[in-house]
C-alpha cells in the first residue's frame, strides 16, 4: 500500500514513516525544506517538498496514494488571533 504522510519529519510523523516503512509499505512524505529531506529520504520514504499551503502538491500526493495520514502542523502563532472573535 502506498501511504502519504504529511509532516513526516516531525516528532509523531517521523515515528509513523518509520513504522509504515518497516512494515513494507510504500511512502511518501510531505516536507517543507529541504534540510528535512535527507533524513526522510534515510527512512526509506519518498519525498515531496511544499507545505500544506501548496494545494496542487498535496492534489497529486493524495491522487497517488491509497491513503493519507495528516500530522503535519503550523507552529507560527503569530497570527493565532487572525480569524477569532475578540471580546
Amino acid at each position: 500500500m502506498h501511504i502519504f504522510v504529511t509532516g513526516a519529519t516531525g516528532w509523531v510523523g517521523s515515528a509513523i514513516v518509520a513504522e509504515l516503512v518497516g512494515a513494507g509499505h510504500s511512502v511518501s512524505g510531505l516536507v517543507r525544506t529541504t534540510d528535512k529531506a535527507p533524513s526522510l529520504s534515510a527512512a526509506g520514504a519518498q519525498v515531496i517538498l511544499g507545505s500544506v499551503d501548496n494545494h496542487g502538491t498535496l492534489r497529486e500526493s493524495v491522487r497517488a496514494a491509497d491513503a493519507v495520514i495528516h500530522t503535519a502542523f503550523n507552529h507560527d502563532f503569530s497570527k493565532f488571533h487572525d480569524g477569532i472573535a475578540q471580546d
